[in-house]
């Protein structure tokens, strides 16, 4: 019912995987077959409210965004 594709350099987990592809059947309920990708976007990690996923059903495709984002926190916010 899906097709994944790494188009990252991360070593996707089995176990990790398998989790998000129940959590996508079940939470975005897609009755077609789907494809999902995982990227890797530089810029969107420079962005601490870059995108993790998202979904596009023109395309019934799922993007994974696994490039790691960078938070720093203000010290004062955290005090």
């Amino acid at each position: 019912m899906y097709k994944i594709k790494n188009l990252s350099e991360q070593v996707l987990e089995r176990e990790l995987l398998e989790q998000f592809l129940n959590f996508a059947n079940e939470q975005l309920k897609i009755d077609k077959p789907y494809s999902v990708y995982f990227m890797e976007d530089k810029h969107n990690a420079d962005n601490p409210l870059g995108k993790t996923a998202m979904y596009n059903p023109a395309s019934n495709s799922i993007y994974v965004y696994v490039t790691t984002q960078k938070i720093s926190w203000d010290q004062s916010l955290m005090s």
